[in-house]
């Protein structure tokens, strides 16, 4: 099974020479730090080095606000987003996730407002990555239900935009059951980021050392017969290895199911 694995580009010069000898397909993280600190030498370099893997990417999101109220937040966001939505093509990539970023506790009194800019961001987004073309891809963190990454999928109704599904980020910050996720985005749903933790906060576990219901979500693919892309989100080496064999005995499950 081809899997990708969460790659940092800030410690892409610690941990790059590791994925290359041991052949993983990394997510790279284009954050607002490698946007400062690296030239477009430097990632023209490492997207060479990664030359006939299948990468995908994600893209900046510390301090970002997509829906924005304050002009000038929202127009550093919309800068650092297309920035790094315009390098996809260089990495060739499968595709690129962002962050959705609707809490409701910042924007309590204002969801039409949120969803209108948030909008119009991501058709700017969608703009700057023409010429890659991929799919640019949601990803839940704060959203206590899937109501408002839906309604904004629904909103800029284009072919190209998606939904990646976090298992820890659901499992900390949800409010709605997982049944409802499925139900309300699964048309939109093409990547998946596992992890897991036991629902206090957001602990990057390995797969199985949490609470998260990995049996539901895979028992539900297979009866929907999908197979969404994995990004798997370890946080240490050891973890990685306690990842790779739960994932395996997850998915030995679901074929006998």
């Amino acid at each position: 099974m081809i899997f990708q694995v969460n790659l940092p580009f800030a410690v892409i010069e610690d941990f790059g020479p590791i994925f290359l000898d041991q052949g993983l397909n990394p997510e790279i993280g284009r954050d607002a730090l490698s946007l400062e600190d690296f030239g477009r030498a430097e990632i023209e370099a490492w997207a060479g080095r990664f030359a006939g893997r299948m990468i995908t990417l994600h893209g900046p999101f510390l301090d970002l606000a997509p829906g924005a109220i304050d002009p000038a937040v929202l127009a550093v966001t919309r800068q650092r987003l297309t920035t790094a939505a315009g390098l996809a093509g260089l990495f060739r990539a499968e595709a690129f996730v962002f962050h959705a970023d609707y809490d409701v506790s910042r924007y309590p009194t204002k969801p039409e407002r949120w969803l209108e800019v948030s909008a119009e961001t991501w058709r700017q987004v969608l703009k700057a990555s023409k010429e890659w073309g991929g799919p640019v891809l949601l990803e839940n963190v704060y959203e206590n239900g899937p109501e408002m990454i839906g309604r904004l999928l629904e909103l800029v109704n284009d072919p190209r935009l998606g939904f990646c599904f976090d298992t820890g980020h659901f499992n900390t910050w949800s409010q709605a059951p997982l049944a409802e996720w499925l139900a309300r985005l699964g048309p939109w749903l093409k990547r998946l980021h596992l992890h897991d933790n036991d629902g206090s906060f957001d602990q990057h576990r390995p797969i199985g050392q949490g609470n998260f219901d990995f049996k539901a979500l895979f028992g539900w693919l297979k009866e929907e017969g999908r197979q969404p892309g994995i990004t798997l989100e370890p946080h240490t080496i050891e973890d990685f290895q306690k990842t790779i064999t739960a994932l395996d005995e997850l998915l030995a499950w679901q074929a006998a199911v």
